[in-house]
């Protein structure tokens, strides 16, 4: 008998722990699904074009059924009073805005622009959508991972696994633009040196001077590029292409080995060189591409009034690392 009844106490005690927990299963599932009927839902159109008045007539087509307007006009992105009339419209037509900028805008009375949209159209101004698919980009084609004005580099990733490294040296026509290329999969370096005077003349590589009806069109300094492979091997071209042999072995373009060109002494070492590789590895790149992004992005998106938007199709936690 005390056995019967401490089973059925037992199972009493479990079908009481099964109820409230079913309980309260249900009200947090009740509870998540009040919280997301009242959260707001955002259906749109972006607007791409370049009048105001255009803008307009979009708004008047989707205000019944959308309740947002992106301007997203890349001729209308530093044009205040034309942004201010369109996002008014859609505002007294009951929809909510949000702003597309790219980096090119940054600076331009954008920051105190965007510090009185708040205060213009409170919630309705629901942030900024910022750059569009960054790390897409980065994987479809080359993309500045930094951009340097104080040093004057530029570093690139393309999708062939290439890294690209520009930098100046000198100033004003004594400058130098110097062109590193490394081709990750080869191990193959590829340095291109271009005398400002050259930039400046529109010269291409081999050119040396020409004249027509006696006057010069371009100077002497010439483009050369020096090629650095894994083997030792170098190739140094100016005016022709000179081949320069680890054994001490220096061949023309002909093939014929020649004695006035020096020797391959006068090269950096391979391993010298290919340690200039700003970006070593794919661990490298992230880096660089998170802290480049996020110093961008810093200028806007630690303001209060700025809520950061953007789309992509890869790489979405590297987006989210930079802000």
């Amino acid at each position: 008998m005390r056995k019967m009844l401490a089973l059925a106490i037992a199972l009493m005690l479990i079908l009481i722990v099964l109820v409230s927990a079913f309980a309260a299963i249900s009200f947090n599932n009740a509870t998540s699904k009040h919280e997301m009927n009242n959260k707001p839902f955002y259906v749109g159109v972006t607007y791409c074009g370049n009048s105001a008045m255009e803008a307009q007539e979009l708004i008047d087509k989707v205000k019944n059924y959308t309740n947002l307007f992106v301007l997203q006009s890349g001729a209308l992105m530093l044009n205040f009073t034309a942004t201010e009339q369109i996002c008014d419209y859609a505002i007294i037509s009951g929809l909510n805005i949000i702003l597309c900028y790219t980096t090119n805008c940054l600076g331009n009375n954008l920051d105190s622009f965007l510090n009185e949209a708040q205060s213009r159209w409170g919630s309705h101004y629901l942030g900024v959508y910022f750059n569009d698919e960054p790390a897409g980009r980065m994987l479809d084609s080359h993309f500045i991972l930094l951009n340097d004005n104080n040093t004057s580099a530029t570093i690139t990733r393309g999708v062939d696994k290439t890294i690209s490294f520009g930098k100046q040296s000198g100033s004003g026509l004594n400058s130098t633009s110097l062109q590193y290329d490394f081709d990750i999969s080869s191990g193959i370096i590829t340095i291109t040196s271009t005398p400002a005077i050259l930039s400046s003349w529109g010269a291409t590589a081999n050119q040396n001077s020409q004249a027509t009806n006696g006057i010069s069109e371009a100077p002497i300094s010439r483009q050369t590029q020096t090629i650095y492979y894994p083997n030792g091997t170098v190739s140094y071209t100016t005016d022709i292409t000179i081949t320069y042999e680890p054994n001490g072995t220096v061949i023309n373009e002909n093939g014929q080995v020649v004695s006035d060109r020096g020797n391959i002494s006068q090269f950096e070492p391979y391993q010298q060189v290919w340690d200039l590789n700003p970006l070593r590895n794919d661990t490298d790149v992230a880096n660089l591409y998170v802290n480049n992004l996020h110093t961008t992005l810093s200028s806007i998106g630690n303001e209060s009034y700025v809520n950061l938007f953007t789309s992509d199709y890869g790489l979405y936690w590297f987006d989210y690392e930079a802000g």
